[in-house]
């Protein structure tokens, strides 16, 4: 297992830990009402009663996209040829070694979105919680900067991946064009 990655599964185990046992740490200590919905500034738009399943909400939601994202990484892996490249006919005329490393990097870039969402998912579950305790009519600044920041930067990892996937899907060509290999 590559390094990168290694540290990617490291990350995302680490935050999805985090999200379960603070949140499973936090439960008892809830009033009665919790937040159940939150307008674009971050406003309470109503509050609900505190059961565990709404409480656990977040943690369910961020395993259940941890793990849909694991099964596309693994798919990639599995299936590399069944992968939406850009310019899938030069990524299909590499050796199977540097198809590797092409389907290596996209699946870092589908573990950095599960570390992305699990960090995302758990600033949240933080400032529900800070709201109930605090019995705050608006998220935590912290939450609402992290929420606001998450939007642009996930909507800007679509256009790097896919530049970052062509510009090394092109390196790797001509570098097996260079040295006379064929796939």
């Amino acid at each position: 297992m590559r390094f990168s990655t290694a540290l990617f599964h490291a990350k995302n185990a680490t935050l999805l830990v985090l999200l379960w046992a603070g949140s499973l740490w936090a439960y008892p200590q809830l009033p009665d009402a919790m937040p159940g919905h939150f307008d674009l500034l971050g406003q309470v738009s109503y509050f609900t009663g505190t059961t565990l399943a709404r409480w656990l909400l977040m943690p369910m939601l961020g395993l259940l996209l941890t793990a849909m994202l694991y099964g596309i990484a693994h798919l990639m892996r599995r299936f590399p040829g069944t992968m939406h490249v850009p310019d899938p006919a030069t990524f299909q005329h590499l050796t199977p070694d540097r198809r590797a490393v092409v389907t290596h990097l996209m699946q870092d870039v589908v573990y950095g979105i599960a570390a992305l969402v699990l960090l995302v998912l758990t600033v949240l579950q933080v400032g529900i919680y800070s709201v109930a305790i605090h019995e705050a009519s608006v998220l935590p600044v912290y939450t609402r900067t992290v929420l606001w920041i998450s939007v642009p930067l996930l909507a800007a990892l679509g256009p790097v991946m896919v530049w970052g996937v062509h510009h090394t899907t092109q390196r790797l060509y001509q570098e097996q064009t260079e040295s006379g290999q064929r796939p």
